[in-house]
């Protein structure tokens, strides 16, 4: 696919809108806190009511829209292309990091394949590609959680393992909103 001159600056000024809105967005924030109108109380509920609400909804509303044959394809192809990327990040950070003595080879190894692919993505994805690339953004993300809860707590754990109750403790809401989506 390829951009004519008027679609990048189009492109370029949704991007440059999503970086000045967050930019406001935390500048407010750092304002309520400096001058004490946002305790620690109201900011942990905002926080509860982005995570474990709004993004939520987010992403299941984005599934809720009617997409044709094509998009359906791409969400099998990103369920792959996921899979495939993380065992990709994987093989290849284990490989780079063969001469990093031991200690510090497994907080690297876990940041090289768990890079914060977080909460602030979902509105970007949402202003430059709309609901159909927060689907993409939200399968990719599914894949990242599974991961990082199962993989990743197991680079820590003695021998490999980990017990099933971190995992299960971990509540975030959209990884089960994209499960019931897929279904």
């Amino acid at each position: 696919m390829f951009l004519s001159k008027g679609e990048i600056i189009v492109g370029t000024s949704v991007v440059l809108n999503s970086i000045i809105s967050l930019f406001i967005m935390i500048m407010a924030g750092l304002y309520g806190h400096r001058r004490e109108i946002l305790s620690e109380e109201i900011n942990k509920g905002l926080i509860n009511i982005l995570i474990q609400i709004a993004l939520p909804c987010m992403v299941f509303c984005s599934f809720l829209n009617t997409y044709g044959s094509e998009v359906k394809e791409n969400v099998i192809k990103t369920v792959w292309y996921s899979l495939g990327a993380y065992i990709l990040m994987g093989a290849a950070s284990f490989l780079l990091l063969l001469p990093v003595k031991k200690d510090k080879r497994t907080i690297l190894h876990f940041a090289n394949i768990f890079v914060n692919t977080g909460y602030v993505g979902f509105p970007v994805l949402n202003s430059l590609y709309g609901s159909e690339g927060v689907v993409y953004g939200s399968i990719f993300n599914m894949f990242f959680v599974i991961f990082v809860w199962t993989y990743g707590i197991s680079l820590y754990g003695e021998n490999g393992q980990v017990g099933v109750e971190v995992v299960i403790e971990y509540e975030d809401g959209t990884t089960e909103t994209r499960f019931i989506d897929l279904i």
